[in-house]
């Protein structure tokens, strides 16, 4: 019976490492720290009028994000700068972290501070593509930063929950840079905003065509991203009847403040306006 009984458990053992192995593919770790520095070489030198390259190195939704981190922070994201050096094509490394999480370095100059940079690689097809890279306002946590408690419904409850989840939801669709973003935050300003602010919205984008981020700014967050490090910091307070500060931490010393003010329009709360506000 005993002997009976450990076949069983092997078999289940067995079948459970299958199921794991199938969830959490093991990365070919050499392989892919290869690819990374040629990647990352690649990157450095091409000609941003390259329209090919990109498809090559990023999935669709990361391609996407490095175009609003890089309006946010003025700088390229991969690299967290606006230029490179040969030294620092030459000195490119990289070394796996854990899981799909890489860390790339390279220096400036001989003898120069690295800079230090985890990315996401994943395994699509034959070959690999970065889906996530770490700004230089957060540090690297593994999958676990993905974990993020589930918003809720947006919920009519009264005018401090709406704006609280309304926010909640928005946000989320940034943070976990969902493939069909644009749909979603449209889908959500159709919904929940008013013919002002939707007029307001379109106005704000057609005035900073042309502008640095003006492809990407989005004013209902006021900002090109809703970053996931700044997920945990939004908050929402009431400041009158139906005004309310929303705030989220965009690093150590900087913070995002402004003002949203709602109406009740056929027994549902709207967004009527955002404004900044100023200290």
């Amino acid at each position: 019976m005993v002997k009976k009984l450990n076949i069983i458990v092997a078999v289940c053992l067995l079948i459970l490492s299958g199921c794991t192995a199938k969830k959490n593919p093991v990365v070919h770790t050499a392989e892919c720290e290869k690819w990374v520095v040629d990647a990352y070489r690649e990157w450095m030198k091409h000609d941003y009028r390259d329209t090919l390259l990109p498809a090559q190195l990023f999935t669709p939704e990361m391609w996407k994000k490095l175009g609003r981190l890089t309006a946010v922070t003025d700088a390229d994201a991969m690299l967290r700068a606006q230029d490179y050096s040969d030294y620092g094509v030459e000195s490119v490394s990289c070394r796996h972290l854990g899981g799909d999480w890489y860390q790339v370095s390279y220096a400036w100059e001989e003898g120069g501070v690295p800079t230090v940079i985890p990315v996401r690689v994943k395994k699509i097809g034959d070959g690999y593509r970065f889906t996530d890279v770490t700004p230089y306002w957060g540090e690297w946590s593994g999958d676990s930063l993905f974990d993020i408690k589930p918003c809720g419904k947006v919920t009519q409850k009264d005018a401090l929950e709406f704006v609280r989840s309304f926010y909640c939801n928005y946000a989320y669709l940034y943070a976990m840079m969902v493939p069909d973003l644009e749909q979603k935050l449209q889908e959500m300003r159709q919904k929940y905003c008013t013919e002002t602010m939707l007029r307001t919205i379109a106005h704000t984008i057609e005035e900073m065509q042309g502008d640095i981020g003006g492809d990407c700014y989005d004013p209902v967050i006021m900002s090109c991203d809703f970053d996931i490090y700044w997920f945990d910091s939004l908050n929402v307070n009431e400041l009158g009847e139906d005004s309310f500060a929303v705030s989220y931490r965009c690093s150590k010393d900087s913070e995002q403040r402004f003002k949203v003010t709602v109406v009740r329009q056929s027994d549902r709360w709207m967004i009527n306006e955002v404004q900044s506000i100023n200290e």
